[in-house]
């Protein structure tokens, strides 16, 4: 017999048996499946200990066609909420200028501040 036909021949006293495979991937899925429960429940524990601390909030432009101009300002909160929404008659804005995004980023933090501070006013009142 030579090499070649020494390797293809299978080996059968080293070959697991069909009960041991089925019986090790069930045990292996049983505890993938555990830990991916175990990761993603602390997952969104953090999440929302996040959430429920601080939101943060980002701005939406949408500008009209060239007939009909006009603008509508959205803010959003991190979890896709809005909350905020200015429509703007006769006005484009164009959010290339660096003039237009400082201003709606100092819109924005205005907007932050005001919500945090009655969040603040809302938690002293419950526990009032």
């Amino acid at each position: 017999m030579n090499l070649a036909q020494h390797f293809d021949q299978p080996l059968k006293s080293c070959q697991p048996s069909k009960q041991f495979i089925h019986s090790f991937f069930t045990a292996m899925t049983i505890k993938t499946i555990f830990v991916a429960l175990l990761v993603s429940t602390l997952g969104l524990t953090s999440t929302h200990a996040k959430k429920a601390s601080q939101s943060t909030y980002f701005w939406v432009i949408e500008n009209g066609t060239e007939t009909q101009p006009f603008s509508i300002v959205r803010i959003y909160r991190d979890d896709n909420l809005l909350v905020y929404e200015k429509q703007l008659s006769n006005v484009e804005l164009d959010i290339k200028k660096a003039g237009t995004r400082r201003k709606l980023n100092k819109i924005l933090r205005a907007y932050t501040s005001w919500a945090k501070r009655v969040s603040k006013l809302t938690a002293e009142e419950i526990a009032a």
